[in-house]
């Protein structure tokens, strides 16, 4: 008998999202870990069979599976998991996102699942009736943050027994501090684009003519990193969110980090590094940027050591690989 395949199914966007990185990396990681023995673990986009993203180092196999069309709400996509997978072989996890397309198919076809949901806000709740039924007959429920933990179990109550809490790791050989700071404000314009846009309104007549705003946008991990790198300030404009990575990032690389926390980043929120500001509290969020201008940043990178690296052996490789050895436990064995 061929070894089993631990399928980490996976969504595909034009733009960087940290939600896939993650799926990639801890697939890559499974990968690794399942080396020396008969079983593997691999990427599949249901979407687009042959994608790879290439934004990020995470490089894990990709299987290309070619699912079959059939119609739903009146359209035709190629959805259908019919006699696609072994039982005998296949274990897959899928994105929360994708519970109610496919977790009911996965039961009929008898094939063991599991749900990993990174946004406690994402989880569907229309058509309920199929979200329910898979979460009702999935293995377990991975979740990225104790927020996220938090909404499933309020959500699904049926569900607790089943929650297992799962960390990704920051890449530390680039989001790392170097001491070449300059007066630079770095923030994500994607990110709830109005908010970004009324701040830049709101703080560009008083923003010192010694500091420069700089977007970051559409970029690859590593120019992601550089550009943390050498600013003083990240701006945090996002809306809920499982576990955001960015700011956790800008944070490592010697930011202080002003803004919304998502909910699910207020379990590292915490200050000196972190600035919490209520969600669409725009002008406090303007007064706040202005005023963090004036600090002593030399004073500051020296008083955030201690919550810098408490912060990357939180969120560190070696957290997150025993959390992958987790997921291949429960799912392999």
């Amino acid at each position: 008998m061929s070894g089993r395949r631990l399928l980490f199914f996976c969504p595909t966007k034009r733009r960087p999202v940290g939600g896939i990185k993650v799926l990639y990396r801890q697939a890559e990681l499974a990968n690794k870990l399942l080396g020396t023995t008969p079983h593997s673990a691999a990427i599949v986009h249901p979407n687009r069979p042959f994608y790879k993203a290439s934004w990020f180092s995470a490089n894990p196999p990709i299987l290309p599976l070619l699912l079959k069309p059939h119609i739903v709400n009146g359209k035709l996509k190629l959805t259908n998991i019919q006699k696609r997978l072994d039982p005998a072989r296949d274990r897959v996890i899928l994105p929360e996102l994708w519970a109610h397309k496919y977790g009911p198919q996965l039961i009929r076809e008898q094939i063991p699942y599991a749900i990993y949901v990174q946004g406690g806000y994402l989880i569907n709740t229309k058509p309920q009736q199929d979200t329910e039924l898979a979460y009702h007959g999935a293995r377990a429920i991975f979740t990225i943050s104790d927020n996220t933990t938090e909404c499933v179990a309020r959500a699904y109550p049926f569900t607790q027994q089943k929650l297992f809490r799962v960390h990704y790791s920051v890449n530390h050989s680039i989001f790392h501090l170097q001491q070449q700071k300059q007066n630079i404000i770095t923030y994500m314009p994607r990110k709830l684009a109005r908010h970004a846009d009324l701040l830049k309104l709101f703080i560009t007549p008083h923003l010192p003519k010694t500091w420069k705003l700089i977007p970051i946008d559409n970029a690859t991990e590593i120019e992601v990193a550089r550009q943390m790198q050498t600013s003083k300030i990240f701006l945090s404009h996002i809306e809920l969110e499982g576990l955001p990575i960015p700011p956790l990032e800008a944070a490592l690389t010697g930011n202080m980090v002003i803004g919304y926390t998502g909910q699910g980043g207020t379990e590292y929120w915490h200050e000196p590094i972190f600035k919490k500001i209520e969600h669409g509290a725009l002008l406090d969020f303007a007064k706040e940027i202005i005023n963090a201008t004036t600090t002593d940043f030399d004073r500051f990178i020296e008083q955030s050591q201690s919550q810098r690296m408490a912060l990357k052996n939180l969120y560190s490789e070696a957290t997150e690989l025993k959390d992958v050895e987790n997921i291949i436990s429960i799912m392999l064995n």
